[in-house]
């Protein structure tokens, strides 16, 4: 699931991170991640429910494509637990 890549990447272990950002399960997540931003679903009453999938996928993206972001997104998930 979305929230658990994302999870874990904030919030796992270093070992996790690494498995998660191995160049075969990396490129699969991210091609799945592109695909999640364009995603649409509209409800019965008209209310756009697709925009949570397409704000958490491109939320995550960048943390998956630049270490730096990612680096600097664990030590602020990290500083803000103390």
């Amino acid at each position: 699931s979305i929230v658990f890549i994302e999870y874990f990447l904030l919030h796992g272990s270093n070992e996790t991170v690494n498995i998660l950002l191995q160049e075969d399960n990396s490129a699969r997540i991210v091609i799945t991640l592109n695909e999640l931003t364009a995603f649409e679903y509209v409800d019965s009453k008209g209310k756009d429910q697709g925009i949570n999938v397409r704000t958490r996928a491109s939320k995550i993206l960048p943390l998956l494509q630049d270490s730096q972001t990612l680096k600097s997104s664990r030590a602020n998930t990290e500083s803000s637990k103390k």
